[in-house]
């Protein structure tokens, strides 16, 4: 399953490269640091029927390769490995690679500085959740992410640029089964994070 999540993660991006490369001015590399808050919905169904939810803090290093079109919009492809700490005292990784579309409004630029508004895809590995929530095969969730993302952009240099941005995202985790019982779980996952980066252009 994880395999084929990435691949598919792959091979969206490559047809929307294809779509888009004949436009391209050029492509940039990034990194950046997030900063976010989270909450976590348990629902557990076919048994007590609970729902709890957990808050959390969480922060990651993103690593992004994208290309700009003629029109200045940015097709990008980031990697991301969340840590997170709850407020319960447990930490786990959330990995996974994101696909967005940001869309520069050029009617407000003031000055070196671009405001964007983007959206976009990511395809997610729950690390250890297997264990955590002792799941049959211990196998971990796998999810589907919707990200919602406003920023701004600032030259520093021909090559060098500034971004900040608040990021939003969904995780979807997929349904998966007790060991101990015919109980069934489902995982929700919301993030605000706060971003700030650094890109590179060629």
């Amino acid at each position: 399953m994880k395999k084929s999540l990435y691949i598919a993660g792959l091979l969206l991006a490559s047809s929307l490269y294809g779509a888009e490369s004949t436009q391209t001015e050029n492509f940039y590399v990034g990194i950046g640091f997030s900063n976010g808050t989270g909450t976590e919905t348990n629902d557990w169904t076919g048994g007590l029927n609970t729902d709890t939810k957990v808050d959390y803090d969480s922060k990651a290093f993103p690593l992004s390769i994208g290309m700009i079109t003629s029109k200045n919009d940015r097709v990008e492809l980031s990697y991301t490995n969340a840590d997170v700490d709850t407020n319960e005292g447990t930490s786990y990784d959330i990995v996974g690679i994101d696909l967005n579309y940001d869309f520069t409004l050029e009617s407000l630029r003031v000055d070196q500085v671009l405001p964007y508004i983007g959206l976009g895809i990511g395809l997610y590995e729950f690390k250890d959740s297997g264990t955590i929530y002792n799941i049959q095969g211990n196998e971990d969730l796998q999810g589907l992410a919707l990200n919602l993302n406003l920023g701004l952009l600032y030259n520093l240099s021909k090559k060098i640029e500034f971004e900040a941005a608040y990021q939003y995202k969904n995780i979807q985790w997929e349904e998966l089964e007790s060991v101990n019982s015919s109980e069934k779980l489902k995982v929700d996952e919301e993030i605000h994070s706060l971003y700030v980066g650094f890109n590179y252009k060629f």
